[in-house]
């Protein structure tokens, strides 16, 4: 086992005692969370568990509070533009992962790390969709393949999804999928959530994808069990989202 990956999975267990770990070994645990890109999470977590005494680890924590609030400010601004274009031009979109996620199951956008932003569109939007990011300035980078097509605009990254997955590796019945999302809101912006069971599925979809190379697919999958379990009773849900409303 790596250096400090006891106390990092101790941590984020919500485990530890602060009084038997000593500062370097807190350094040591900031380095791993960065490589596992859990590191707001952790540095959340150490906030409330470390002692105060800890110069430098009191520093560096503050470095990494600071950079993600305005991360999270940069992502959630940018998510609010792209589904306010979106729903301007009456295209029902379905944000996956991203800030929205992280504010419904992390409890806070500044305590996930993001890459880029996963946008679900319906199929038959899929040449609207392209239409409307080139005219906000975005550009394709390479060529679309049977479930997405990533866009970037500079330093912004987007996937335009028109399936969770690809169909030939694991169907996830798109067509269901979008008769059970929610309209809800984002930034008093209108968008859809996919059903809590969904979304979780998603999320193993997503870590399966990457062979759960790094703990933040864990805690995704982890957080989103602890936040988005489906109501006993619950049945498979409200109205689709028209295309066009």
């Amino acid at each position: 086992m790596r250096p400090g990956m006891q106390r990092l999975l101790e941590l984020l267990r919500g485990q530890g005692a602060a009084c038997e770990v000593s500062e370097a070994e807190w350094m040591t645990v900031m380095d791993l969370a960065a490589k596992e890109n859990v590191l707001l999470w952790v540095a959340a977590r150490l906030r409330t568990t470390a002692r105060p005494s800890m110069p430098m680890l009191d520093e560096r924590l503050r470095e990494v509070e600071r950079n993600g609030r305005i991360a999270a400010f940069l992502w959630r601004s940018n998510l609010r533009s792209l589904l306010a274009a979106f729903h301007e031009n009456g295209m029902p979109v379905i944000p996956l992962k991203g800030p929205w996620l992280a504010e419904r199951v992390y409890g806070d956008a500044a305590l996930r790390s993001y890459s880029d932003l996963d946008l679900l569109i319906r199929r038959s939007e899929i040449a609207r969709a392209e239409c409307l990011l080139t005219g906000l300035g975005f550009r394709p980078a390479g060529r679309r393949d049977d479930y997405e097509r990533p866009w970037y605009r500079g330093e912004l990254w987007i996937e335009l999804h028109h399936d969770v997955e690809n169909p030939l590796a694991f169907d996830a019945g798109i067509d269901a999928v979008w008769r059970r999302a929610r309209l809800a809101e984002f930034e008093g912006v209108p968008a859809w959530l996919l059903a809590p069971w969904d979304e979780l599925l998603f999320l193993c979809l997503h870590g399966t994808r990457h062979c759960f190379e790094r703990l933040s697919h864990v805690l995704d999958l982890a957080l989103g069990f602890r936040q988005l379990r489906v109501p006993r009773g619950e049945t498979g849900l409200r109205r689709s989202p028209e295309s066009g409303n």
